[in-house]
């Protein structure tokens, strides 16, 4: 049984929350074919940052960029461009581990200064081996959370993180459907308080709506280009 493609991401002005999801910085690790990079390339974050664990994505991913209007820039070991440009927007397709340096590498110099959403996935890899790293883990998403809490000294300005498929956080949700995911283990995922004891005490608020996680800091500075900055 193939797993479930992650969601979308289309809602960047959702009404449940206190500021939008717009800013400077837009970064998501498995990107797929790219269609939530190009949602947040069309709604004006001008950086953006995929990353990807597959070849075979990153390869659709690229062409998904061409096909809307990015320019290649650069040479990328895969046979395609990993930075692309439209305008002035700027986006890099980053291949392999999100936590063996893939954040590291889209969380730039600047993080903490500009606003940033990130987008990570709870959501079960497929059936196929290849689909998670093995030194990673099936779900590493405690270990996403620590490299970007670990980056926030450098400025006052948190990231809002925008976490799919969160109901696999929950017990229920194994007792429910993990019988049909027989390579999957409970224990290679999180529990939602385990995320909470990293988040909380960081000063994040947490919400979950229709399954997606949205955890964000109260104080949330102006944009670059709302200070007249750009």
């Amino acid at each position: 049984r193939a797993a479930i493609p992650m969601s979308i991401l289309t809602d960047f002005n959702p009404k449940f929350l206190p500021m939008s999801l717009i800013g400077d910085v837009y970064i998501e690790t498995g990107s797929c074919e790219g269609k939530s990079l190009i949602n947040a390339a069309n709604v004006g974050f001008r950086s953006l940052h995929g990353i990807e664990l597959l070849d075979r994505h990153i390869h659709t991913c690229g062409q998904m960029l061409l096909e809307h209007g990015f320019v290649p820039m650069g040479n990328h070991d895969h046979g395609l461009s990993d930075v692309f440009c439209r305008g002035d927007q700027y986006l890099e397709l980053i291949p392999g581990s999100s936590v063996r340096g893939g954040l590291q590498r889209a969380i730039g110099p600047g993080f903490g200064k500009t606003t940033c959403t990130i987008f990570l996935d709870a959501h079960h890899p497929g059936e196929h081996d290849d689909e998670w790293e093995p030194c990673d883990g099936q779900c590493p998403l405690l270990e996403e959370v620590r490299v970007i809490l670990d980056r926030l000294h450098d400025g006052n300005c948190a990231p809002v993180l925008v976490i799919d498929d969160a109901n696999q956080l929950e017990d229920w949700w194994w007792d429910r459907y993990g019988a049909g995911f027989p390579k999957l283990r409970r224990e290679a995922w999180p529990k939602m308080a385990q995320l909470k004891d990293l988040l909380y005490p960081a000063g994040f608020t947490m919400l979950t709506r229709e399954g997606i996680l949205y955890c964000w800091k109260d104080h949330r500075s102006p944009t670059a280009s709302e200070l007249g900055l750009t």
